[in-house]
């Protein structure tokens, strides 16, 4: 099985082998979403959370997000209390791009200064406009679970495929953050929308 699985992997070469494993990774925390009991709260949640934080892993700032070496990632959330929890549980083992993290809650309106993932749930179309209105100018990566997300300016945004927690990127909004997103993050999204015709 082991000679098996080294051909294998020569064969897709050190390219592929970094995508299939990347989309190993990532799909882990989807696959859970599928099994969910009940209306799937709880797991759509430790779910998310899990994959905010590998999103941070593929997710490159500009040296303006973090004032010194030392400056935590901090995670924004809006109208999800339930992720902001499971963030907070899974935070004693997570480290972020060698930095330590800090899960902060944030109601509308709130100061984002300092704040470089945002994630906004709970909200309509309308309300998410208005809400990525206030981080416009934050090299912030802004993530929802709202159909039209991308449309509204998050950068990432949660969708369901098959009973199953997807996600469906925007380049575009991407860099008018200032944020570069990795070709492995992009390689295993549902969908990528370049904002180019």
């Amino acid at each position: 099985m082991m000679v098996a699985l080294r051909r294998f992997l020569a064969r897709r070469g050190a390219v592929g082998w970094q995508r299939w494993a990347t989309a190993g990774l990532l799909s882990c925390a989807a696959m859970g979403s599928a099994a969910a009991d009940g209306d799937g709260r709880p797991l759509e949640a430790q779910v998310k959370a899990a994959y905010l934080y590998k999103f941070v892993a593929h997710i490159e700032w500009p040296p303006s997000a973090f004032p010194d070496a030392a400056t935590p990632l901090t995670i924004g959330v809006v109208g999800a209390s339930d992720v902001a929890d499971e963030l907070n549980k899974l935070k004693p083992n997570r480290a972020a791009n060698d930095r330590p993290v800090e899960v902060r809650v944030l109601k509308p309106g709130d100061p984002t200064r300092g704040v470089q993932l945002i994630f906004i749930g709970s909200a309509d179309t309308a309300q998410l406009r208005r809400l990525l209105e206030l981080y416009k100018a934050v090299p912030a990566l802004t993530i929802s679970d709202i159909p039209g997300g991308m449309d509204a300016g998050c950068i990432i945004n949660f969708v369901t495929v098959d009973k199953r927690i997807r996600f469906e990127i925007s380049t575009g909004n991407a860099e008018r953050h200032g944020l570069k997103v990795s070709a492995r993050l992009l390689a295993v999204a549902q969908r990528v929308d370049t904002g180019r015709p």
